[in-house]
């Protein structure tokens, strides 16, 4: 992710979730903020 023109890491948390065919499907998706 870039902020204020620098490139920085954050945590990102991903629901998956398997439908009836058995295969994975993305749910949802969260960008947290991190501290130093």
């Amino acid at each position: 992710m870039r902020r204020g023109g620098r490139i920085v890491s954050v945590p990102v948390i991903i629901a998956v979730g398997v439908n009836s065919d058995g295969r994975r499907e993305v749910l949802g998706m969260a960008i947290g903020t991190s501290e130093s």
